[in-house]
């Protein structure tokens, strides 16, 4: 079922989806009627989706990387506790 939404909105729905408003206006299929874009759920879960592979491939790979250098756990010299 297509979700009405205009500019605004598109603020909200980019937080929704953990996303840049830009992000969300180039990477999601819509169709302007008038001043709103209608847009489907299934796109908008699919979005959300891909966000996420991508954001947990990155964090994987970041881990690895460290655990080669063997920095996984290395404290920078600089840091602060509380």
């Amino acid at each position: 079922m297509p979700t009405s939404i205009n500019d605004e909105e598109i603020a909200q729905l980019a937080q929704f989806l953990a996303a840049s408003p830009d992000g969300v206006e180039r990477e999601i299929l819509f169709t302007k009627v008038g001043r709103h874009r209608r847009v489907l759920l299934a796109d908008l879960t699919a979005y959300k989706a891909r966000i996420a592979a991508s954001r947990d491939e990155f964090l994987t790979r970041q881990t690895r990387e460290a655990a080669q250098k063997d920095e996984y756990f290395a404290m920078p010299d600089d840091h602060e506790t509380r």
